[in-house]
Order: C-alpha cells, then structure tokens, then sequence
C-alpha cells in the first residue's frame, strides 16, 4: 500500500509530454484504423518503425475492451500496473537476500527516486515501467533458476516471457538481460556448473520465445523492406550508440554516473545507493549462505555491467539507466534490514537488564489480562499509527469548519508513546522491533516520500483544456473543424497530439500576412506562435519577452506601419503556454483562453495575454 498505491494517484492530473505523445498518438491511430501491425507516427501519420509495437498493442487492447478508459488516465494506467509489479519483484529479491523488511526497504527506495516516476518515467505513456518489470523479473527468475538446483523448469519460461516482454517493447535494450543472467552464472563455480548440466532445459524457452517474437519483424520486413531495418536498426541503435539524432544527446563516458550521483542528491539518498552498494559487496564477498552470495553478484552484476556497456556509446539519455537502477535499492533494502535487527538483539539484551524490565515483568500479567492491557494496546496503534503518518506526510492535523483541534508534526513523540504503551501491555517482543524499525525509518527518504506525494498532487493541463474547450466550441456554435494554425514557435509533440483534434494541424514554411488575417478574422481557428512573433505584431507580455528576433525571417512582410493593415480588428485573446509559445484565441475560441490561463499547477498559473 505504501509503495505501490501512490503510482495511482492522480494519473491524468498532468498532460502528456515529449514521447508519451507520440505513443498516444500510435494507440489512438490503432483503435481509429484497425491496424494493430504498423502504428503511426507524429505528425506526418508515417508507419512507426522506432520500437516493436507490443506497448501500443497493450495499452489499445484494455482500451478495446473497455477495461480502461480512452484518455490520459487510461494511457498512463498499464505504466502504474507494471511498475507496481516491478515494485513486488524488487521486494522479493530483498526477502531472497535477507528478510521481508530489507524488501519493503527496497521497494521504498526506489519508489522514492524520483526521477523514474516523473522525468521520462513511469508516470506517463513511456516504455519504462514495462523495461523495469521485465528487467527486475526477468533477473529474480534467472537467479532462482541459476543458484537454486531443485528450482523448477518455470522460472526459465518467466525469464522467456520477460526477455519477450522488453524485446518487443524496446527492442535491442532487451539484450542486457540474458548478458545479466550468464555473467551472474559465470562468475561462480556452482553457477558454470548449472550452466553446463541444465542448458538444454533452456532450449524449448528459447525457442518459444523467438517464435513467438518473429512473425512482426517478418511482417515488417515483408512490408518496407530495406527501410524498415534501416530505421529500427541503423538510426535508432547504430546512429544512437555510435553519434546521436541529437546534439543534445551527446554526452560523455562517465555520464550515467556522474547524472545518478547528482539525481541521488536531490533528496539525500545519495548516501543510502552508496551503502547499498557496499552493502550488496560484503554479502558477494563475505556471507557463509552460498545462495546469498552468488544472489549479491548477481544484484551487482545487473548494475555495473550493463551501466559500463551503455556508457560506451556517445548518445546517453538518463532514463536509457532506469532499469539497471533496482540493484542500488535493494542493496539499501539489506544494509538497512541488517541494522535493523542489530539494533533489535542489541535493544532486547540491554532492555532485559534494566531495572524497567522487572517492574514490568511483575505487571504484565495481570495487566494484559484486564481492560487495562486492552487500552495499552489500543493507545500504543494510535500512536505508532500517527508517527507513521506524520513521517510520510510531514505532519497530521485535524480540523472542522476552519477549526483546528489536533497538530502533530513529531515523529519521535508519538512513536515513544506507542512504543511504552505496548511495552507495559505486554507487547515487549513486538516493541523492541518496531524500536529498531521506527529508529532504522528515520534513515529512509522519509522527505522525498513526502515531496513525491505533494508532486503527485500537481495539475498542468492547458493543451488538453485548449481541446476541449474549442471542440465545445465547435460543436455549439457548428463551425466544423477548423484546425490549427502554427506560425512559429518552438513545439514540440503534445501540440500536435492534443490540438490535431480540432482539424488539419497546418505548420508551412512560410508565413504570409493575409494568412495570419485569415486564420485570426475571416476563418478563425487556433494560432501557434512564438513569443517574439507575438510581441512583434504588438502583443503585450505580462513580463518582459525575450529579444524579439525581428530580422529572422519569420514573417518579413509585416512592418510596423502595416500592422493594423494586417489585423484590421487587432490580436485576440492569447494565453502564454510556455516560456517561448503563445496561443491565439480568435473570435468564438475567445473564451477558452479564461479556462486555459487556469489549466496550470496551483503554484503556477498560465498568463492571460492581452493585445494591445
């Protein structure tokens, strides 16, 4: 409930951004054209050959099937579903390596970093959450199967069905999962050994898995030829790995780890993936249980090695790293289970010598036997309740009609009035643990839970609004699909996927003057601008604009003396989408611009342009 419930919360409160728009765009065009073989791409609506398509297939299908809704909730839901799942896998390794509490410790700090929630993550219509399922899958399978003899012929079949899932997702980065696997087997006596007495039990998995994997890449190749491989292969691995398709790609060899040192700092848990690391190091190198061992490497190994082969290519992206990121969590997960049950021997050998322990002993008895146990007992959930509550949320208050009746924002107060509350109700085993759980809790990112809920709170919605309000338009006023215009400005794929709902999405090479009256006076219909542009043609900004570029060629027909000319009833209504896009709202689209100026985040508000 901690880690996994909060993935859902709130899904459709942002609209989509960069790529997610372009894989709504393939799912809505499945469900359009019928053909679930070759999705489409924004915004030429050209065949989508970048990824196989099982994302778009999954996603369409719950739609088809009316389990899921057709929009952006709906888009984002499987994401939530399969990284819960992933979730639960990184939970079992911790309980395979330690103890169930270094598994919820993992789940927490992973769930905690938040860049795998809300920058190309898993809270949006992305490839990640179904690369991190089949990764932390893929990986406890093939350990379970590789370091335990009497484990069954099923965890093979899982390994095949998660290496299905992630090639045919996002094809080649499918390939660090079976180097994981044989590196992890390789490194240990015991694990060369399974290898060579048990590899033909692979064969049938292997050989379900490719079959079941080829027929779409038999179609496409049927189907575009040359081109296909050209494009699946040649620019988005070759040309990735090797130089970029963009220049902002390009980064250095150590980047991925010079970005995780600087993401990891954000909510100082910087330190807790450093403990981890060594944590994941001593049990490899250290722990008597030969299972825990190899199962250590195995969590290193799918680290290092695949974060070491990305790492030499020029073209690096921070979420290429996600799915190699589990291991860091769970190596957090062990260190602080195991100072967990140290601080519990240490606390129930120190309490048993206490004067405390006597006089408690010789009360407990008749204690827990009369309603007096039952309200310790009570008292003591309420408190442990609260600190709980107070640690995850900040602070807990209670209040009616403005009025305020209770505040706390201690998490130790409430926890030592629980914890002496059970104490005397004869609860001192369960004590001395929650003792060593609550002190062990303080360590976690308890902040950075906090931070994630406020962010998971957020909305940030103008396209979306813009959308529907002129389509409401539309519709009332029956003017029919009119379209966009886009003059200028630097857009990128959420204008096109929400705002190509109005009508034909025009963007030409150059901007004429009566175009722009046309689409503002005669034929209105939504305009696309820069800030430059817009403040050029006499807009004016509720804050400074950037320099207006008026000798870039944008529109150098219009002087300063033909504005009026050009607009003969002025700029309408605009709202400042970003830092450089305005949005124009001629005519009967007037009033949307009053319910997209609101569509923002509540600490921010978009502004509400006004010509001059």
């Amino acid at each position: 409930m901690i880690c996994c419930a909060p993935l859902f919360i709130r899904l459709g409160g942002l609209e989509q951004r960069n790529d997610e728009a372009i894989y709504s765009y393939s799912v809505d065009r499945i469900l359009e054209t019928g053909d679930w073989l070759t999705p489409r791409s924004i915004p030429d609506d050209q065949a989508f050959l970048e990824k196989p398509p099982l994302k778009f297939w999954m996603v369409a299908g719950l739609m088809k099937l009316g389990v899921i809704p057709h929009d952006d909730w709906g888009m984002r839901f499987p994401d939530a579903v399969l990284y819960a799942c992933a979730l639960i896998y990184v939970y079992f390794f911790g309980v395979r390596l330690t103890s169930p509490l270094a598994g919820v410790f993992a789940a927490f700090c992973l769930l905690t970093f938040q860049p795998i929630l809300f920058e190309h993550g898993v809270r949006g219509n992305n490839m990640e959450g179904t690369l991190l399922l089949a990764y932390c899958g893929g990986v406890y399978h093939a350990g379970r199967w590789a370091l335990d003899r009497t484990a069954s012929r099923r965890h093979l079949w899982a390994f095949g069905a998660f290496f299905f899932l992630a090639f045919m997702t996002k094809f080649v980065a499918a390939f660090f999962l079976p180097i994981v696997a044989l590196s992890a087997m390789a490194v240990t006596a015991d694990g060369r050994e399974r290898l060579r007495s048990s590899w033909r039990r692979a064969i049938a998995p292997a050989l379900v898995t490719v079959a079941a994997i080829a027929p779409w890449f038999i179609y496409q190749t049927i189907r575009d030829g040359r081109w296909f491989w050209h494009v699946l292969l040649m620019q988005h691995v070759v040309t990735r790995f090797t130089s970029s398709l963009a220049l902002s790609h390009l980064h250095p060899w150590h980047y991925y780890f010079t970005a995780l040192w600087q993401q990891t700092g954000t909510n100082d848990d910087r330190w807790l993936f450093v403990i981890g690391v060594v944590a994941l190091g001593v049990l490899a190198t250290r722990s008597a249980d030969r299972d825990r061992r190899s199962l250590a490497r195995l969590a290193l190994i799918w680290w290092i090695v695949p974060e070491c082969l990305i790492s030499i290519g020029t073209s690096k992206l921070f979420y290429y790293s996600y799915p190699f990121l589990p291991p860091l969590a769970i190596g957090a997960g062990v260190a602080g289970a195991a100072v967990s049950m140290t601080i519990t021997r240490t606390l129930g050998e120190a309490l048993g010598k206490t004067p405390l322990a006597g006089f408690r002993d010789g009360r407990v008895a008749a204690w827990q036997t009369s309603r007096l146990g039952e309200a310790l007992t009570f008292v003591g959930a309420l408190a442990l309740v609260l600190a709980l509550s107070t640690a995850l949320l900040g602070s807990v208050s209670w209040q009616i009609d403005g009025v305020r009746f209770f505040k706390n924002s201690s998490v130790i107060r409430p926890a030592l009035v629980g914890i002496g509350a059970w104490y005397f109700a004869g609860l001192a085993a369960d004590v001395i643990r929650i003792s060593a759980l609550t002190l062990v809790s303080l360590c976690l990112p308890l902040g950075g839970y906090a931070i994630m809920l406020d962010r998971l709170d957020e909305v940030d919605q103008p396209l979306r609004v813009a959308r529907d309000c002129a389509l409401s338009v539309q519709a009332a006023k029956e003017l029919g699909p009119r379209g966009v215009y886009k003059m200028s400005g630097d857009t990128d794929h959420p204008y096109f996927y929400y705002l190509s709902k109005l009508g034909p999405y025009r963007w030409p090479d150059k901007v004429g003057p009566a175009e722009l009256a046309k689409r503002v006076d005669t034929e209105p219909s939504l305009v696309v601008m820069s800030v430059e542009d817009y403040a050029y043609l006499g807009g004016l900004m509720p804050v400074p604009p950037p320099v207006a570029n008026v000798d870039s060629g944008v529109m150098p027909e219009v002087s300063s003396a033909a504005r009026s000319a050009v607009l003969p009833h002025g700029l309408p209504p605009a709202v400042s989408m970003s830092d450089n896009v305005v949005v124009l709202f001629p005519a009967d689209y007037a009033t949307c611009a009053r319910h997209v100026a609101h569509a923002g985040p509540r600490t921010k508000r978009y502004y509400a342009v006004q010509p001059k």
